[in-house]
């Protein structure tokens, strides 16, 4: 399982800063890693899985998972590449901000006996972050487009 904690949402900040946790839990261990703009992203994943959600099998409207509500979707990891059928990613995100809450992938057993989950990741984001972060803000003087 993967925690990832979220300090900067600009990439484009030199002091962006993303700790990933990797917890074993058959071994009783973990491990930390900082991530930063020189360093391979594990955002970019994120935002891949994320990305398939207008490719989505099937919507979830609600669920609570850790006291937040969520909605969810899955999308079949066929849709991306020479992946086993029945293969699929299955993603909840929080229903109030719209950022991942947790991800994970659903893998078929090659023996037939159904499936495992390959990757669990839930997220914790930095709870300071501003209000209006995520609104989208059209600049003074921009015009809209009619169709």
């Amino acid at each position: 399982m993967s925690n990832d904690v979220l300090a900067s949402l600009d990439f484009n900040d030199e002091d962006f800063r993303l700790v990933q946790t990797i917890v074993d839990y058959d071994a009783g261990a973990f491990r930390q890693i900082e991530r930063s703009q020189s360093r391979r992203n594990p955002m970019d994943h994120i935002a891949f899985i994320i990305g398939l959600i207008d490719q989505a099998d099937r919507f979830y409207e609600s669920r609570e998972i850790d006291g937040v509500a969520c909605f969810g979707f899955d999308v079949s990891a066929k849709k991306y590449g020479t992946n086993p059928d029945g293969a699929f990613h299955q993603v909840w995100l929080d229903a109030a901000t719209n950022l991942p809450v947790r991800m994970e992938c659903h893998w078929p057993r090659s023996d037939g006996s159904g499936e495992y989950v390959t990757v669990q990741e839930q997220f914790d984001w930095d709870p300071t972050l501003p209000e209006d972060l995520l609104t989208p803000q059209i600049p003074p003087g921009f015009a809209q487009i009619e169709k």
